[in-house]
């Protein structure tokens, strides 16, 4: 009787249970979608406005933020055309010092988590990330995320993990016990 209780409440929750379907897209499908594709890491993250994004067509609206972050452009992986990165500060460079790149998510200080929610981008300052680009078409010289304007626009944005550093070996030997 006991397998058949745990198999009826297994039963139950799958089909109380909810989801959406995702598509992941491949580095090849983003990177025709992008126009640049860079290694940088943000140097500085603002809050520039408010906006409202709808989940579903019965979900309410619900709030978002924009952001502008200043990413320092550590390597230039693979442009779309042979033209360099615009606002480059030296000219044999082929990107730029830093770019300014725009996205929004929603804003978690006015509502709570969201069941099924939205993948969205998501950065940290001096964290290292690869970031699919395109042309910001509101701002001059500012870029988004490659898949601005979907749902689930965070795959355009990779969070790069740094290799594991063994620790360094101790730089004073054992002491030595002298006796008295």
């Amino acid at each position: 009787m006991k397998p058949l209780g745990i198999l009826l409440a297994l039963l139950a929750a799958c089909m109380l249970a909810e989801a959406r379907p995702v598509h992941w897209w491949t580095p090849k499908e983003l990177c025709d979608k992008a126009d640049f594709v860079i290694i940088g890491t943000p140097v500085s993250i603002e809050k520039v406005g408010e906006d409202t994004i709808r989940l579903g067509e019965t979900t309410p609206m619900l709030p978002t933020a924009g952001y502008l972050a200043r990413i320092r452009v550590n390597h230039l992986i693979y442009a779309k055309t042979n033209e360099p990165l615009p606002n480059q500060a030296d000219p044999a460079r082929a990107t730029p010092d830093n770019i300014e790149f725009r996205y929004s998510n929603l804003d978690f200080t006015r509502i709570q988590a969201i069941a099924n929610g939205p993948f969205r981008i998501y950065l940290e300052k001096d964290v290292m990330y690869i970031i699919y680009l395109k042309k910001d078409p509101k701002h001059e010289g500012g870029y988004v995320g490659a898949l601005d304007g979907e749902f689930d626009d965070g795959q355009a944005v990779i969070r790069v993990i740094p290799p594991e550093t063994k620790p360094a070996p101790p730089t004073v030997g054992p002491a030595e016990v002298k006796p008295e």
